[in-house]
């Protein structure tokens, strides 16, 4: 039996995650919405593809819309390369640090603790313990960021310095951020990017 793709829209661009993927829309997630409060920031989506890479993604959309009406705000932030660096690894250390707040929440609840050895059996059962405690598990193990960024032909410079200073903010971490367009993906067929 075929499980349907689960999709997601963000900045204009839709992700079409096949049954290879366990997915959150992070930022809007419960969880996110309660640490945000505290100053956390957070990326887009959180996914784990194959259950074995947790993968942090961000989507930044800087192509004009047809009307123009966003041109002078894109600019605005594009003339910034650093400041959008540094959010990127703000945001996705923020993120980590958020996933080890919900795993120790989880940690002081009774239920959860009686469920943690079964929890790799409650997939189902249990979607928000196991889905957060993989999470955790793969932070020590395999964790990237990786941020599609819709630029034009003329910017497509800036990705790379944005990159360079995203990875520089978070050098001797054992973490990396890379910049993408639109165009490539690492996870096809398991992950669709329509624009």
């Amino acid at each position: 039996m075929a499980i349907n793709p689960v999709v997601f829209q963000e900045s204009g661009v839709s992700f079409v995650f096949n049954q290879n993927w366990l997915v959150r829309p992070y930022d809007k997630h419960t969880f996110f919405q309660g640490l945000s409060g505290a100053g956390l920031k957070g990326v887009d989506f959180l996914g784990m593809h194959n259950r074995d890479h947790l993968v942090l993604m961000e989507v930044k959309n800087y192509l004009p819309d047809p009307d123009g009406r966003r041109y002078r705000q894109i600019s605005q932030r594009l003339a910034a390369p650093e400041a959008i660096g540094a959010s990127l690894a703000s945001k996705m250390q923020d993120t980590l640090r958020a996933i080890d707040l919900i795993h120790r929440y989880f940690q002081t609840r009774l239920g959860y603790r009686l469920a943690y050895p079964f929890l790799p059996w409650m997939k189902q059962a249990a979607p928000e313990w196991y889905f957060w405690t993989h999470a955790r598990k793969l932070m020590d193990f395999r964790v990237s960021m990786i941020c599609w960024m819709g630029l034009q032909a003329d910017q497509a410079h800036l990705a790379s310095l944005i990159q360079e200073v995203a990875n520089r903010e978070v050098e001797g971490r054992n973490l990396q951020i890379d910049i993408l367009p639109f165009s490539q993906n690492p996870f096809e067929p398991d992950l669709q990017i329509r624009v």
